[in-house]
């Protein structure tokens, strides 16, 4: 039997570059969860992984960090939500993850995985 791996960023001194979530079954609700870290000052778009174009979710001209929800149409993994940061975006939420200001637990999804870590 596997154990589960409990990831937990508090004591790590990483210096991230790129940063992959996996939502499985939530990309439904990709809007919600572009809102809720907008609040934390993330813009947000899509990238269609099939056309290799982007979309603007929510800009706020002011904020200076990204985040990239990356659609994938392939029949296995079509409604996972996938929400990439990279540079200093990644670094920027691994801020607020370590700090406590932000917990994976507001997205209020059941299952979630680092789907890719740079560091």
């Amino acid at each position: 039997m596997s154990k589960a791996l409990n990831i937990n960023f508090s004591d790590e001194k990483l210096g991230l570059d790129y940063l992959v979530f996996n939502l499985p079954r939530f990309r439904t609700r990709m809007l919600e969860v572009a809102e809720i870290l907008h609040k934390y000052g993330f813009n947000s778009r899509t990238y269609n992984a099939d056309t290799e174009k982007y979309s603007t979710i929510l800009y706020d001209k002011t904020f200076t960090h990204w985040l990239t929800f990356t659609l994938k149409n392939e029949s296995w993994n079509k409604d996972n939500l996938f929400i990439h940061f990279k540079a200093s975006n990644s670094r920027k939420i691994y801020f607020l993850i370590k700090r406590g200001i932000f917990s994976i637990s507001q997205l209020n999804c059941l299952r979630f995985s680092v789907n890719r870590i740079d560091i």
